[in-house]
């Protein structure tokens, strides 16, 4: 499982945060990208768009195919 910013190191609120999220052996169409504090839109293949609700943590979730959610 691989995720990373495409842009910057870190998210920051109310900006754009283009993520790139892929994992091996699950096609992109069944990864299912999830979000605590922080709103995620879906683009095209494994990329998304992060955009932080607030000053924080945001946990990213990954999970699909046979994988147990991930953090």
């Amino acid at each position: 499982m691989l995720v990373s910013a495409d842009k910057m190191n870190v998210f920051y609120v109310a900006v754009d945060n283009p993520i790139s999220v892929s994992v091996a052996g699950v096609p992109s169409g069944q990864v299912k990208v999830t979000s605590t504090n922080a709103v995620l839109t879906k683009k095209q293949g494994g990329k998304y768009n992060v955009v932080p609700k607030e000053v924080g943590n945001a946990v990213i979730t990954i999970s699909g195919g046979n994988m147990k959610p991930t953090k």
